[in-house]
Order: structure tokens, then sequence, then C-alpha cells
């Protein structure tokens, strides 16, 4: 299933379709038993990637507080901050 999402965009030549190649290598390989994650790297893996969502979420806040943004814009990158996590949290069980 992975080997053929990779067949299918390695005919394009674009950014995003370099982005989605790179994404479906990295799900291939994880999906292969011998490069499979140990707990430990995973913990650590998680812990970065908390970190990283967790300083998104504090600039987000920031940028509503002082009024760089209004609520419209905050509500749009809050929902895509949820959308990434979820996306994330879906291919790092993989």
């Amino acid at each position: 299933m992975l080997k053929a999402a990779l067949a299918s965009l390695g005919e394009v030549d674009t950014k995003a379709a370099a982005a989605l190649y790179h994404e479906y290598e990295e799900l291939l390989e994880r999906a292969d038993s011998s490069a499979a994650l140990s707990p430990e790297v995973r913990k650590a893996e998680e812990a970065l990637r908390a970190r990283a969502w967790a300083a998104s979420r504090e600039r987000l806040g920031q940028l509503r507080l002082t009024g760089a943004i209004g609520d419209p814009a905050f509500q749009l990158l809050e929902a895509e901050l949820d959308r990434f996590e979820l996306d994330t949290e879906v291919r790092s069980r993989w």
C-alpha cells in the first residue's frame, strides 16, 4: 500500500509531491520491523513533539493577546494545529 503511494508520487515533480514522498517514505521505513523505533527513542520523539506543540500554542496565544491576530485567525490557526497534531500522532504509531 505505502509502496504504491510512493510509486505514484515519484512521477510528479513538485515541492508538494516531494514532501508527500518523504512522508510516505518515512512511514514505510517505520512499518519495516527492522527500522522500528525503540520505546526509548519513541518516548524521546514524543517529548520533543509535545514541546514543539506547546511552544506553537503559546506563541499563538501571545499573538491573540497582543492583538496581532483576531479571533477568526486564531481559531483558524488553532484548528490547523489540532489537525497537525492528530495527523502526527496517527503517523507516529506506525
